[in-house]
């Protein structure tokens, strides 16, 4: 990406709901709290580097984890932030770190296919092992990130196998994922339903906070959204305040929402 697109993306994600949306990392089925039980009791790595960290949550449960983004959270009334604020080729250009696992939530979505490609080369060169995840997106996540003038990167599993063979890796594990709104703390639940709500209002049929318009709630891989549940966040964060606030509204059904592919590759 250029000057200007980097300009962009940090101004996209000083947004407010951006910064809101970090509470609810640990709520996704597989990079969360299952993530965290994984890492600690099966890699078991001595040192990681979470890549896009924002606000730095997983410090406190990754032991070794150094955080990186290019933002500081703290600027925007968080109270924890990363560890170094920097893009990573930069940092690894200056420091030439080595770590046992490199931790990526997002990150891969923005760029060019160039970045792409200078992203898993310096990963690869940094440390043996890559997990995170990825937003398959749709008509609609690349249309909004033209409009706000950086590049969205499209994911499919495919892609996934595709940079696994060019860096030599193997892929460990791929598949979907999604964030259980029925896990969340009331606190959280109700920072969700205010942000999904309000947001609405100003520009209808999309939020930052994930509702979209059901023409765009298409992924490029239907294989990353088996349960159908791209494009319905409104409705299922609603419904599960109404469970817990408002019986009277609430009728059971769907509690998962933002389907994401998960994957790690490791040589």
């Amino acid at each position: 990406m250029n000057k200007t697109e980097i300009s962009n993306l940090k101004r996209h994600f000083s947004d407010f709901s951006n910064p809101v949306l970090r509470n609810f990392s640990m709520y996704r089925s597989c990079t969360g709290a299952a993530g965290v039980k994984y890492i600690n009791e099966k890699v078991k790595p001595n040192t990681v580097l979470d890549v896009g960290c924002g606000a730095n949550k997983f410090k406190e449960h990754i032991p070794g984890l150094t955080g990186i983004d290019l933002l500081e959270y703290r600027d925007f009334g968080h109270p924890t932030g990363p560890d170094i604020v920097d893009n990573v080729r930069n940092f690894y250009i200056k420091e030439h770190p080595k770590f046992d696992m490199i931790y990526c939530v997002g990150t891969f979505n923005f760029g060019t296919l160039e970045d792409m490609y200078m992203n898993f080369d310096i990963f690869t060169k940094m440390a043996p092992r890559i997990f995170g995840h990825a937003r398959p997106g749709g008509p609609g996540d690349d249309k909004r990130a033209k409009k706000a003038g950086y590049p969205y990167y499209q994911w499919t599993f495919d892609e996934v196998h595709f940079w696994a063979k060019e860096f030599n890796m193997d892929v460990i594990n791929i598949e979907a994922e999604h964030t259980d709104v029925s896990m969340m703390t009331d606190e959280h639940l109700q920072m969700y339903y205010d942000g999904v709500t309000s947001n609405l209002e100003k520009e209808p049929g999309y939020t930052q906070l994930g509702v979209k318009a059901p023409e765009d709630a298409v992924v490029t891989d239907p294989r990353c959204d088996p349960l159908k549940i791209s494009g319905n966040v409104q409705d299922v964060v609603v419904n599960e305040w109404n469970r817990r606030f408002n019986k009277d509204e609430y009728v059971e059904g769907e509690t998962r929402v933002r389907p994401r592919m998960h994957f790690e590759m490791a040589r």
